[in-house]
């Protein structure tokens, strides 16, 4: 384990596989954001995963519904982990983790 996660700050899908393939040997994990997934697509943490493990740094902060389908989206497209901010309260939190529950056991 190198116990590193590259975070993938960009936002070209083109850019950002290129990276991927030229430090994949030396990452752990990569973190992709909002403006790479909304430039690229979501399929690109699917991409992206085929070479490392992929964090969805999505902020999820919403009412538990639509928390629960980000994160149900993210995990879909074989996101790892996602990241859900706490200041929406504990019923949101909850809805994200049991999304997880359901793809990571």
């Amino acid at each position: 384990m190198k116990e590193l996660i590259l975070a993938l700050d960009v936002e070209e899908r083109r850019i950002s596989l290129r990276i991927a393939e030229e430090v994949c040997d030396l990452v752990d994990r990569f973190k992709v954001n909002y403006p790479l997934i909304l430039s690229s697509g979501i399929r690109i943490i699917s991409e992206l995963s085929e070479m490392r493990p992929v964090i969805a740094d999505l902020k999820i902060a919403d009412v538990p519904h639509v928390s629960s389908k980000i994160a149900d989206l993210a995990f879909r497209n074989d996101a790892e982990a996602v990241i859900a901010h706490g200041f929406v309260g504990s019923d949101s939190l909850k809805s994200v983790v049991n999304v997880a529950k359901r793809f990571n056991g």
